[in-house]
């Protein structure tokens, strides 16, 4: 229970911090817009580099769409899934509401598609699925050629990356509860077009975990729960503390 709380305010802290930097964003370009996708896409990553150094010991996921492929992979189980998942859509909640109360902009972070929906889903999900698969990549059990302190570095770099490429898109999310907070304080929760956040992250969980079999097979590294249940990973880097 004591590690179920402390998974709960790592997720809920670090949700929120990763999504108060593209609404941080959306609040200086209300009055400064000046700024380019690049300076957007590196306020949005850093905050994944602070929140991963600041929880990794306890809990470093801050996506649902990577608890869920945490969870399809057998890497936690699904009560500490269930417990990100409420943390993640909460802190992400409450700090986009906090935020719009503070600065008075309503449309901060909000997340919308330049595309058709099926097109939108699509493009989040082939992003969500490049992101997990770096993921998996850092987090593979045995893979010494990444250390602990470059790992968060390079999932920060790959969401910068990938918010520079789709950002004109569907303005890059990636994360359900990141897009969910601003939306809804922002009114929008509701709107079909939030659909997207959610249907495409969630389908490139589904589907790299699909893929973990094969992946398994084609890299030769034992998986995690080979050795012990629930662990992502024992070195050089986990997302979940164990």
């Amino acid at each position: 229970m004591k590690h179920l709380i402390r998974v709960a305010g790592a997720e809920f802290i670090g949700t929120a911090l990763v999504t108060a930097g593209p609404i941080a964003w959306g609040i200086y370009s209300a009055s400064s817009p000046n700024g380019t996708l690049f300076d957007a896409s590196l306020v949005s990553a850093l905050p994944v580099v602070i929140a991963i150094f600041l929880f990794r010991d306890v809990s470093a996921q801050f996506n649902p769409a990577v608890t869920l492929w945490l969870v399809l992979t057998k890497r936690i189980k699904g009560v500490q899934a269930m417990i990100a998942w409420i943390s993640q859509f909460t802190g992400a909640s409450v700090i986009a509401l906090v935020m719009k109360m503070t600065s008075g902009v309503m449309f901060a972070g909000l997340t919308l598609p330049h595309v058709s929906l099926r097109a939108g889903a699509i493009i989040e999900c082939c992003a969500t699925l490049g992101l997990l698969a770096v993921i998996r990549r850092v987090t593979t059990p045995g893979n010494t050629s990444i250390q602990n302190d470059t790992a968060p570095w390079i999932i920060a770099l790959s969401v910068a990356g990938l918010i520079i490429v789709t950002g004109p898109l569907t303005c890059g999310s990636m994360n359900p509860a990141r897009s969910f907070g601003p939306a809804l304080a922002a009114g929008h929760y509701n709107s079909g077009h939030q659909l997207i956040y959610f249907v495409g992250p969630l389908m490139a969980a589904v589907v790299l975990a699909s893929l973990e079999p094969l992946m398994k097979r084609w890299s030769h590294v034992p998986h995690a729960t080979d050795e012990q249940p629930g662990a992502v990973n024992r070195e050089p880097f986990t997302l979940n503390g164990d």
